[in-house]
């Protein structure tokens, strides 16, 4: 059975740098984003209290992007394994991306992209503000060497 990688974090300078934490599953037991994230939590960030009060009723996208904040890359596969769906939609992402990448994480961008290299249509957001407004970029994984590219 596949194995997917359902969330992968690229870890900043606040911790670990450049080291990737891949949240895995398989279809036989695919679980919701934020299911994965609240089992992942439960032995990460244990000293961070918003990380630890998040719930099921948590947004994905709040914990991604406040894990953003600190520096993190942020990778969520918005793939529905649904044979239809599969069909009709393909292998889909986003990409959550820091500020500032250092160069550990420029590498590990690298090795993601190989990984997701299935996916066909990624969005990356970046630039994001603190109203979370971003910018957007879209295509197929290629898009991540533009920031594997970018200096600081």
């Amino acid at each position: 059975m596949d194995v997917i990688i359902k969330i992968a974090i690229i870890h900043g300078e606040e911790k670990l740098d450049g080291q990737i934490d891949y949240i895995t599953c398989n279809l036989e037991n695919e679980k919701i984003h934020i299911a994965m994230m609240l089992d992942y939590l439960k032995t990460h960030y244990l000293e961070d209290n918003f990380l630890q009060s998040s719930n099921i009723y948590t947004s994905i996208n709040s914990i991604a992007l406040y894990l953003c904040r600190k520096g993190n890359a942020i990778f969520l596969n918005t793939t529905s394994y649904n044979k239809e769906m599969l069909m009709k939609h393909g292998r889909n992402g986003i990409l959550i991306m820091p500020q500032n990448i250092t160069e550990n994480q420029k590498e590990s961008l690298q090795e993601l992209k190989e990984k997701i290299s299935k996916i066909n249509e990624l969005q990356v957001w970046y630039d994001i503000q603190e109203d979370n407004n971003a910018k957007v970029v879209f295509g197929n994984v290629d898009v991540i060497d533009n920031f594997i590219c970018k200096t600081k």
